[in-house]
Protein backbone atom coordinates (compact mmCIF):
# COMPACT_ATOMS: atom_id res chain seq x y z
CA UNK A 1 0.00 0.00 0.00
CA UNK A 2 2.94 2.54 0.59
CA UNK A 3 4.24 1.85 -2.70
CA UNK A 4 0.82 2.67 -4.59
CA UNK A 5 1.18 6.66 -3.94
CA UNK A 6 4.37 6.79 -5.34
CA UNK A 7 3.16 4.83 -9.47
CA UNK A 8 1.17 7.93 -9.42
CA UNK A 9 3.75 10.64 -10.84
CA UNK A 10 4.40 7.66 -13.32
CA UNK A 11 1.27 7.22 -14.82
CA UNK A 12 0.72 10.77 -14.69
CA UNK A 13 4.10 11.06 -17.09
CA UNK A 14 3.03 8.01 -19.50
CA UNK A 15 -0.53 9.34 -19.47
CA UNK A 16 1.30 13.12 -20.32
CA UNK A 17 3.56 11.93 -22.71
CA UNK A 18 0.60 10.13 -24.49
CA UNK A 19 -1.44 13.05 -24.54
CA UNK A 20 1.70 15.13 -26.26
CA UNK A 21 2.89 12.51 -28.58
CA UNK A 22 -1.09 12.90 -30.26
CA UNK A 23 -1.00 16.52 -29.38
CA UNK A 24 1.79 16.68 -31.85
CA UNK A 25 0.31 14.11 -34.15
CA UNK A 26 -2.54 16.51 -35.05
CA UNK A 27 0.14 19.22 -34.96
CA UNK A 28 1.88 17.57 -37.93
CA UNK A 29 -0.83 16.03 -39.38
CA UNK A 30 -3.44 19.33 -39.38
CA UNK A 31 -1.43 22.20 -39.26
CA UNK A 32 1.90 22.03 -40.86
CA UNK A 33 3.09 23.96 -43.90
CA UNK A 34 4.74 20.84 -45.63
CA UNK A 35 6.67 23.49 -48.01
CA UNK A 36 8.63 24.86 -44.79
CA UNK A 37 7.59 22.35 -41.99
CA UNK A 38 6.54 24.87 -39.81
CA UNK A 39 3.24 25.18 -38.24
CA UNK A 40 0.86 27.71 -39.12
CA UNK A 41 -0.59 29.90 -37.18
CA UNK A 42 -3.97 28.16 -36.61
CA UNK A 43 -1.78 25.78 -35.11
CA UNK A 44 -0.17 27.95 -32.65
CA UNK A 45 -2.42 27.49 -29.64
CA UNK A 46 -1.35 23.72 -30.03
CA UNK A 47 2.25 24.58 -29.75
CA UNK A 48 1.63 26.20 -26.60
CA UNK A 49 -0.68 23.48 -25.64
CA UNK A 50 2.57 21.21 -25.92
CA UNK A 51 4.87 23.41 -24.24
CA UNK A 52 2.75 23.16 -21.35
CA UNK A 53 2.59 19.46 -21.66
CA UNK A 54 6.07 19.10 -21.44
CA UNK A 55 6.46 21.22 -18.22
CA UNK A 56 3.99 19.07 -16.83
CA UNK A 57 5.88 15.71 -17.79
CA UNK A 58 9.05 17.43 -16.28
CA UNK A 59 7.21 18.29 -13.21
CA UNK A 60 6.12 14.57 -12.92
CA UNK A 61 9.84 13.67 -13.91
CA UNK A 62 10.91 15.24 -10.73
CA UNK A 63 8.47 14.18 -8.49
CA UNK A 64 9.38 10.54 -9.67
CA UNK A 65 12.90 11.27 -9.32
CA UNK A 66 12.46 12.74 -5.64
CA UNK A 67 10.82 9.86 -4.39
CA UNK A 68 13.53 7.64 -5.14
CA UNK A 69 15.53 8.23 -1.50
CA UNK A 70 18.05 5.42 -2.03
CA UNK A 71 19.36 4.01 -5.52
CA UNK A 72 21.78 1.17 -6.20
CA UNK A 73 24.32 1.00 -8.01
CA UNK A 74 24.29 1.77 -12.11
CA UNK A 75 25.12 -1.82 -13.15
CA UNK A 76 24.35 -4.87 -11.15
CA UNK A 77 27.43 -6.87 -10.40
CA UNK A 78 25.55 -9.63 -12.49
CA UNK A 79 25.00 -7.34 -15.22
CA UNK A 80 21.55 -9.63 -16.35
CA UNK A 81 18.83 -8.17 -17.61
CA UNK A 82 17.36 -9.11 -21.03
CA UNK A 83 14.90 -5.97 -21.45
CA UNK A 84 18.53 -4.02 -21.42
CA UNK A 85 19.91 -6.65 -23.48
CA UNK A 86 17.00 -6.06 -26.00
CA UNK A 87 16.88 -2.39 -26.01
CA UNK A 88 20.74 -2.13 -26.15
CA UNK A 89 20.69 -4.23 -29.18
CA UNK A 90 18.21 -2.01 -30.96
CA UNK A 91 19.89 0.97 -30.43
CA UNK A 92 22.94 -0.53 -31.57
CA UNK A 93 21.04 -1.33 -34.52
CA UNK A 94 19.29 2.04 -34.96
CA UNK A 95 22.68 4.07 -34.46
CA UNK A 96 24.00 2.04 -37.38
CA UNK A 97 21.26 3.35 -39.17
CA UNK A 98 21.84 6.90 -38.06
CA UNK A 99 25.40 6.52 -38.96
CA UNK A 100 24.34 5.57 -43.12
CA UNK A 101 21.44 8.55 -42.83
CA UNK A 102 24.38 11.12 -41.85
CA UNK A 103 26.26 9.64 -44.49
CA UNK A 104 24.09 10.32 -47.25
CA UNK A 105 23.64 13.88 -46.13
CA UNK A 106 27.33 13.83 -46.29
CA UNK A 107 27.23 12.92 -49.56
CA UNK A 108 24.20 15.52 -50.21
CA UNK A 109 26.00 18.35 -49.04
CA UNK A 110 29.42 17.59 -51.03
CA UNK A 111 27.80 16.72 -54.24
CA UNK A 112 24.57 19.00 -54.63
CA UNK A 113 25.07 21.54 -53.46
CA UNK A 114 26.20 25.41 -55.38
CA UNK A 115 28.96 26.10 -52.77
CA UNK A 116 30.87 23.36 -50.27
CA UNK A 117 29.34 23.81 -46.88
CA UNK A 118 32.14 23.17 -44.58
CA UNK A 119 30.35 24.15 -41.48
CA UNK A 120 27.85 21.50 -42.28
CA UNK A 121 29.96 18.74 -43.70
CA UNK A 122 32.43 18.92 -40.67
CA UNK A 123 29.40 18.83 -38.13
CA UNK A 124 27.42 15.74 -39.97
CA UNK A 125 30.87 13.99 -40.89
CA UNK A 126 31.36 14.23 -36.86
CA UNK A 127 27.89 13.05 -36.26
CA UNK A 128 28.25 10.31 -38.39
CA UNK A 129 31.55 9.24 -36.75
CA UNK A 130 30.41 9.30 -33.06
CA UNK A 131 26.92 7.34 -34.43
CA UNK A 132 29.03 4.52 -35.91
CA UNK A 133 30.72 4.26 -32.20
CA UNK A 134 27.75 4.52 -30.46
CA UNK A 135 26.74 1.71 -32.44
CA UNK A 136 29.91 -0.07 -31.63
CA UNK A 137 29.02 1.13 -28.07
CA UNK A 138 25.91 -0.53 -27.13
CA UNK A 139 26.36 -3.77 -28.88
CA UNK A 140 28.88 -4.10 -26.26
CA UNK A 141 26.74 -2.31 -23.45
CA UNK A 142 24.20 -5.50 -24.85
CA UNK A 143 26.21 -8.37 -24.19
CA UNK A 144 27.57 -7.27 -21.21
CA UNK A 145 23.76 -6.99 -19.90
CA UNK A 146 23.32 -10.63 -21.34
CA UNK A 147 26.15 -12.01 -19.41
CA UNK A 148 29.09 -12.18 -22.39
CA UNK A 149 32.70 -12.30 -21.77
CA UNK A 150 32.91 -8.11 -22.34
CA UNK A 151 32.32 -5.91 -19.47
CA UNK A 152 31.20 -2.66 -20.87
CA UNK A 153 31.89 -0.73 -17.22
CA UNK A 154 35.82 -1.35 -18.58
CA UNK A 155 35.89 1.37 -20.91
CA UNK A 156 36.66 4.72 -19.09
CA UNK A 157 36.26 7.06 -22.17
CA UNK A 158 34.13 5.31 -24.43
CA UNK A 159 31.31 5.92 -22.19
CA UNK A 160 31.26 9.63 -23.66
CA UNK A 161 31.02 8.37 -27.04
CA UNK A 162 27.04 8.70 -27.55
CA UNK A 163 26.89 11.97 -25.80
CA UNK A 164 29.41 13.16 -28.26
CA UNK A 165 27.27 12.36 -30.76
CA UNK A 166 24.33 13.91 -29.31
CA UNK A 167 26.74 17.28 -28.64
CA UNK A 168 27.71 17.40 -32.43
CA UNK A 169 24.08 17.66 -33.36
CA UNK A 170 23.18 19.99 -30.38
CA UNK A 171 25.93 22.56 -32.21
CA UNK A 172 24.73 21.66 -35.36
CA UNK A 173 20.97 23.10 -34.39
CA UNK A 174 22.22 25.97 -32.08
CA UNK A 175 24.79 27.32 -35.36
CA UNK A 176 21.51 27.40 -37.39
CA UNK A 177 19.36 28.70 -34.55
CA UNK A 178 21.21 32.01 -35.67
CA UNK A 179 20.04 32.33 -39.16
CA UNK A 180 16.75 30.58 -38.79
CA UNK A 181 13.40 30.94 -37.12
CA UNK A 182 12.54 28.42 -34.27
CA UNK A 183 9.79 26.17 -34.89
CA UNK A 184 8.45 23.14 -32.48
CA UNK A 185 10.02 20.62 -34.14
CA UNK A 186 13.39 22.19 -33.63
CA UNK A 187 12.31 23.42 -29.67
CA UNK A 188 11.76 19.14 -29.33
CA UNK A 189 14.77 18.25 -30.45
CA UNK A 190 16.87 20.83 -28.42
CA UNK A 191 14.92 19.80 -25.41
CA UNK A 192 15.60 16.50 -26.11
CA UNK A 193 19.42 16.48 -27.08
CA UNK A 194 20.07 18.36 -23.52
CA UNK A 195 18.34 15.99 -21.47
CA UNK A 196 19.80 13.41 -23.52
CA UNK A 197 23.30 14.38 -22.41
CA UNK A 198 22.54 15.13 -19.36
CA UNK A 199 21.22 11.22 -18.93
CA UNK A 200 24.37 10.61 -20.98
CA UNK A 201 27.00 12.02 -18.44
CA UNK A 202 24.95 10.76 -15.49
CA UNK A 203 25.22 7.41 -16.86
CA UNK A 204 28.61 6.86 -17.91
CA UNK A 205 30.00 9.16 -13.92
CA UNK A 206 27.90 6.44 -12.25
CA UNK A 207 29.21 3.03 -14.20
CA UNK A 208 32.81 4.65 -14.70
CA UNK A 209 33.13 5.32 -10.58
CA UNK A 210 30.47 2.39 -9.80
CA UNK A 211 28.89 4.61 -7.10
CA UNK A 212 24.94 4.68 -6.49
CA UNK A 213 23.37 6.34 -9.25
CA UNK A 214 21.48 8.96 -7.99
CA UNK A 215 18.14 11.14 -7.98
CA UNK A 216 19.48 12.85 -11.43
CA UNK A 217 19.60 9.80 -13.61
CA UNK A 218 15.94 8.89 -12.95
CA UNK A 219 15.28 12.72 -13.72
CA UNK A 220 17.03 12.60 -16.50
CA UNK A 221 16.16 9.53 -17.77
CA UNK A 222 12.33 9.89 -17.61
CA UNK A 223 13.00 13.26 -19.23
CA UNK A 224 15.03 11.82 -21.96
CA UNK A 225 12.20 8.97 -22.41
CA UNK A 226 9.25 12.01 -22.73
CA UNK A 227 11.15 13.84 -24.93
CA UNK A 228 11.76 11.18 -27.32
CA UNK A 229 8.53 10.06 -27.67
CA UNK A 230 7.07 13.72 -28.62
CA UNK A 231 10.04 13.88 -30.71
CA UNK A 232 9.95 10.98 -33.02
CA UNK A 233 6.53 9.29 -32.38
CA UNK A 234 4.28 11.72 -34.09
CA UNK A 235 6.32 12.00 -37.20
CA UNK A 236 6.68 7.82 -37.51
CA UNK A 237 2.98 7.73 -36.97
CA UNK A 238 2.42 10.51 -39.90
CA UNK A 239 4.76 8.33 -41.91
CA UNK A 240 3.10 4.99 -40.96
CA UNK A 241 -0.09 6.63 -41.72
CA UNK A 242 0.23 7.20 -45.53
CA UNK A 243 0.53 11.10 -45.32
CA UNK A 244 4.46 11.26 -45.24
CA UNK A 245 3.94 13.52 -47.94
CA UNK A 246 3.05 16.14 -45.33
CA UNK A 247 6.43 16.00 -44.00
CA UNK A 248 9.04 18.34 -44.48
CA UNK A 249 12.68 17.29 -44.52
CA UNK A 250 13.06 19.48 -41.68
CA UNK A 251 10.79 16.76 -39.61
CA UNK A 252 13.52 14.65 -38.08
CA UNK A 253 12.30 11.28 -36.61
CA UNK A 254 15.19 9.38 -36.07
CA UNK A 255 14.48 5.57 -34.76
CA UNK A 256 17.68 6.58 -32.51
CA UNK A 257 15.96 9.23 -30.75
CA UNK A 258 13.26 6.83 -29.71
CA UNK A 259 15.29 4.07 -28.64
CA UNK A 260 17.39 5.89 -26.45
CA UNK A 261 14.22 7.16 -25.16
CA UNK A 262 13.26 3.78 -24.11
CA UNK A 263 16.73 2.49 -22.80
CA UNK A 264 16.76 5.40 -20.79
CA UNK A 265 13.15 4.57 -19.82
CA UNK A 266 14.35 0.39 -19.19
CA UNK A 267 17.88 1.17 -17.28
CA UNK A 268 15.06 3.89 -14.78
CA UNK A 269 13.26 0.54 -14.24
CA UNK A 270 16.06 -1.60 -13.69
CA UNK A 271 17.75 0.85 -11.29
CA UNK A 272 14.21 0.82 -9.00
CA UNK A 273 13.87 -2.52 -8.80
CA UNK A 274 17.38 -3.12 -7.87
CA UNK A 275 17.07 -0.23 -5.73
CA UNK A 276 13.67 -1.62 -4.00
CA UNK A 277 15.68 -4.69 -3.67
CA UNK A 278 18.42 -3.41 -1.71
Amino acid sequence: MRTRPQLIPWILTFAITGAAVVLRFVQLLLFTDSSTGRVTAAGAPLTYGLYALLLCASVCCTVCALHQSHTAVAVAANGGSRRLTVVSYLVSVAFFFDFIYRCFLCYDLADGAVYLQWNDLVSEGLTALFALLSCSYYFVVGRSYGGGRYDFRAFRFFHFVPALWGLCRLLTILAKMVSVLVDTQTVCEVLFLVALLLFLLSFATAVVTSRHAGRAVVFFGLLVFVCGCVLALPGLSVWFTGHRGLLNGSVYFGPADLLLGVFALAFVQDLRRRSAAD
